[in-house]
């Protein structure tokens, strides 16, 4: 079972289990997938979102005080590549959680 580290702390706690157990079936098929990012600071995410007002961020970003991440309930998952990482996101759909094409790094629960 994938091990949550540091990346959980704040995080919701049936998000980090939903996350743990899909990095876990990635592992199984062999898919090295990990967390990118979770819970953020309210000047974190400020930061990241002047990074991609500057077109310096390919994905996404809410506006400070919108983002989920800021309040634990999301993080953002990599798996090595875009078609990697868009099987998992279609996985974490199929088992209920939020997750688009859009944004395929980022994962919620419903």
């Amino acid at each position: 079972m994938a091990r949550s580290s540091s990346w959980a702390k704040g995080v919701y706690r049936p998000l980090v289990d939903g996350i743990d157990r899909l990095i876990d079936a990635a592992a199984r098929a062999g898919i090295l997938a990990h967390v990118t990012s979770a819970v953020r600071t309210h000047a974190q995410q400020r930061a990241l979102y002047r990074r991609y007002l500057a077109g310096m961020n390919p994905y996404p970003v809410a506006k400070p005080g919108t983002s989920a991440h800021e309040l634990g309930l999301a993080v953002d998952v990599w798996a090595g590549d875009s078609a990697r990482t868009q099987l998992l996101g279609r996985t974490w759909r199929a088992w209920g959680g939020r997750w688009s094409a859009a944004d395929e790094v980022h994962f919620e629960l419903r």
